[in-house]
Order: structure tokens, then sequence, then C-alpha cells
């Protein structure tokens, strides 16, 4: 039975003008609408089998095999078993970005005094309080609601593990998850992630290539050691780095890292970048080198960089159009000074961190579309343990 899209309110929701969309690339009516939708198109087709749709606007060169697609298609049916199953999980990608929504975020700030700059968290407290918030969440049965939520709970992302946004310790809440709701959620963030670019074609994926179900993969594979006790967070996390390292065939961890925010995809793209952080002020290389390897356990607190990977790719994209050939070059000079600042300001602020913390530049990642205004100033706004980091007050120059 196929899901009746006609409905589903919350899709309509994610039309509204206070919706939060994520700041990567221009700006499209109904933008998360469009991702949203892409999504749980895309899951249709992994389901159905149907490769050429979900893999029709690929580039050939890049295009994810059908020996990629099987696997796909493998995990999710080696998890999804039944029709139910099926519909939670189509419900489960339809409230994805709820957290996003400027009403729904209202209602949870007045109903229960909660803020976070983690639309994640957002929609984790909102449904455990009042699933009603949600007719969708609210129509499935306990047994979903109970998979999902503790899935929510973990405040994970899968997406910020595969590009190396979060840390080691947000690895951590995972130890303790069953796996049936690992799995649930996995899925659910890899159509979330392949449908991402929905806005600007929807004719199959252009994000869930053949690279990124590899890297994808990987990180799936290293918490799935976690979890049955072969990793610890910190030792699953550096097994990602390693594969990753020894794809982009780097000797460096942070240059590996660098090349998973950038989202390069070839060894020759990785050495670009590291020619690009070897021309790097020393100051700004050593504190890079400390707070990209920050782990945030124990006494290693570490601040996590909430749309690093939009403020680079917007930055790339710009100078791609004027000057492809040192365009990695001239985003990480561009962006990765102006990140070793946010470092600084808050490390600066007093009692800021314990453990992880997020400094939310989703107005940053905006202006990186046209980064030569970057380093105008910035303002750094303390929300909860959080910080918001937006253009206005001091001058960073």
């Amino acid at each position: 039975m196929n899901y009746n899209i006609s409905n589903v309110p919350e899709l309509e929701w994610l039309k509204a003008n206070s919706v939060n969309g994520t700041p990567e690339g221009a700006d499209t009516v109904n933008k998360e609408y469009k991702r949203t939708l892409c999504s749980i198109e895309l899951f249709n087709a992994v389901l159905e089998n149907n490769y050429e749709a979900f893999s029709a606007c690929q580039p050939e060169k890049t295009r994810i095999t059908r020996d990629s697609f099987s696997e796909i298609r493998t995990y999710v049916k080696s998890v999804l078993k039944t029709t139910d199953d099926e519909n939670a999980m189509r419900a489960f990608l339809v409230i994805n970005d709820l957290g996003k929504v400027g009403d729904f975020v209202e209602k949870i700030a007045d109903s229960l005094g909660f803020k976070s700059v983690d639309h994640d968290k957002i929609l984790y407290e909102g449904l455990k309080a009042h699933p009603e918030f949600s007719p969708t969440f609210f129509a499935l049965a306990d047994k979903y609601q109970q998979i999902i939520l503790t899935g929510l709970k973990t405040a994970f992302n899968m997406g910020q593990y595969v590009q190396c946004e979060c840390l080691p310790a947000n690895l951590a809440p995972l130890t303790k998850i069953d796996a049936e709701a690992l799995n649930y959620y996995m899925i659910h963030v890899l159509f979330d992630i392949a449908g991402a670019a929905g806005h600007v074609n929807s004719n199959g994926s252009l994000i869930c290539n053949e690279l990124y179900w590899k890297k994808f993969s990987w990180a799936l594979d290293t918490i799935i050691c976690m979890v049955n006790g072969k990793f610890e967070p910190k030792e699953a996390y550096e097994d990602y780095l390693a594969r990753t390292m020894q794809y982009f065939n780097v000797s460096s961890p942070v240059i590996a890292k660098l090349c998973n925010l950038v989202r390069v995809s070839t060894p020759e793209e990785a050495d670009e970048i590291r020619i690009a952080v070897d021309s790097l002020d020393l100051e700004t290389k050593n504190n890079l080198d400390k707070e990209l390897m920050a782990t945030g356990i124990g006494k290693d607190t570490a601040i996590l960089m909430y749309y690093a990977p939009a403020t680079f790719q917007n930055a790339l994209n710009y100078y791609k159009k004027l000057e492809p050939e040192t365009a990695i070059v001239k985003t990480i000079q561009k962006v990765a000074p102006l990140m070793s600042l946010i470092y600084m300001k808050i490390r600066a602020m007093e009692d800021c961190i314990e453990g992880v913390v997020i400094a939310f530049i989703a107005d940053i990642a905006k202006a990186a579309m046209e980064p030569e205004n970057l380093m105008l100033s910035l303002e750094i706004q303390r929300v909860g343990d959080d910080f918001i980091v937006t253009r206005g007050g001091y001058d960073v120059g």
C-alpha cells in the first residue's frame, strides 16, 4: 500500500515562511518541503528496486553502482519487513525536520520552556512531551513512536558523523541503543541525506552517489562495531577517519577530516586541501589541529561547528565559478581562519564548555555564498549551553 502524501499535514507545515531552512545553496520556494518529498520518493525507489529512479540525476563518473544500490536495498529490507514498518519510516521522514518549523518550535518553547539551537533536540523534546503536536507521529502505533523516540533521544546526527562535523563524544549515546531503534534511525538518516538536494533536482539523489554510500557504510560499520563492544566511541571515530585517510591517500587525520567537511571526492582534491592548510599562518594551523581533533570526552572539551560543511560548500561553489583550479585552496584560506577565530572567541568566554557544545553557524554559512564578506564582524550569543554565531557585533579583522 502506498503512503498517501495528501493526508500528511506536516508536509504543508514545511512550506511555512517560518521554516528555518538548511543554509546551503540558494534558497528556493518550499525548500524543506521539496527535500522531504524527495527523501520519501527515494525511499520508495529503493523499496521498488528502481535503480534508475534513484540515480537518474547522477553523473556517470560518480554514479552509485548497481551493487551499492543493492546493498542499500538489502539493508533496508532486512530492517523493514512489513508494510507497517515501511509506513513508519515514511512517517519518520515526514516529521524529521519539524524542529525547523517556527510554529512548532514556538509551541515547544511555550509548553516546555525548552530552547535549543539543534532542531533534532527540539523535535525529540516536543514529541516526547506532546506527541499530539504531530498528527503523523501521534497516529503511529506506540511501538513505532518508541522506536523513533529512542533514536532521537541519542541526539546523534549520522550525517554529521559521515562528514566529520560531530565529535567522538557524540557517538557515546549510541552504545545504549537497541539494534532495532539504531537501524530505524540510520535508515531514516540515509534517506533524509539522499534527498537533501531535492530542492535543486528531484530526479533521483544528487547526494547519495557511490562515494557517499561508501562513506556511510564505513561509518555505519564503525558504529555497529562500537555497539557490539569492539570499539569505544573515540576508537570508532578514529577507525572511520582511518578509512577515509586510506581512501584520500593522506597521512594526517586533520586533513582527512577536512576532506570530509569540504566534501571533496578524490585524492587529488585532498592534496589541494593539504596545500591550502600548509599555506595558513601557524596560529590558525595549530588551533585547527587542536580543535578538529578534540574529542569532547572527559576533560578534552570540544566545540561542534554546526553547518561547517555548508559553510565550506557555499564558499567552494562561489570560487568554482570564478577560478575552478584554485577554488579548494581559496575556500580553505577564507573559511579555515574564520573557524579558528570562532573557536578562540568561544573558548575565551568564561566557563563556556563542558563536554561538547554547539556553535550554530547557519548565518555564517549563508554569508559564505559570497565569502569575500565573511570576515567583516561576528556576534556570539549564548543559548543554553550552546552558541549562535552571526555576523554583527565586534570587528574580527
